[in-house]
């Protein structure tokens, strides 16, 4: 088996909030962490009271968002950290490594996200790419800035592996 710091940790969209959550809730399990994460575009923030207002957004709509965080919380409230872990405590977590599209509803819960986690002196890093769209990274090989993107990704998450 692999150790924990030979583990990375990456999730886009609901899937880079569902990657903070995990990781918070290692740490408060007291088990060990990954060695790194890597949010694409995440979802953090599932109440969606501070969603950004782009231009164009081609991708994600707030009527679908609302629906989706209902339906993924169930009964749960929106606010509990394991469902938006923007409301929990982001100490001790793993370097961190944000990426997001400047044309995107996501892109204030990706500034949030890099702000609290840099307040928790977690190591951040938060790359906004201007004029994209909500998990842009998909068109790598098509989009000269989405495989920039997921080479960077990639060079996070070998520097922070074991070897």
């Amino acid at each position: 088996g692999l150790k924990p710091d030979q583990i990375a940790v990456a999730g886009d969209s609901a899937g880079g909030g569902l990657s903070v959550a995990l990781a918070m809730r290692l740490r408060d399990k007291g088990l060990q962490l990954p060695a790194s994460l890597t949010a694409f575009s995440p979802w953090i923030d599932l109440t969606q009271e501070q969603l950004y207002a782009p231009e164009i957004e081609p991708v994600l709509q707030a009527s679908w968002t609302s629906k989706a965080a209902r339906l993924y919380a169930g009964k749960e409230p929106l606010t509990n950290p394991l469902i938006s872990p923007i409301f929990g405590d982001l100490s001790g977590l793993p370097p961190l490594l944000i990426q997001v599209g400047s044309q995107e509803i996501l892109l204030n819960d990706a500034e949030r996200l890099a702000e609290a986690a840099s307040r928790n002196d977690v190591e951040t890093r938060l790359e906004v790419y201007n004029s994209l769209w909500h998990v842009f990274q998909v068109h790598s090989g098509q989009l000269d800035r989405a495989t920039a993107a997921l080479e960077t990704a990639g060079e996070h998450i070998k520097r922070h592996l074991a070897d």
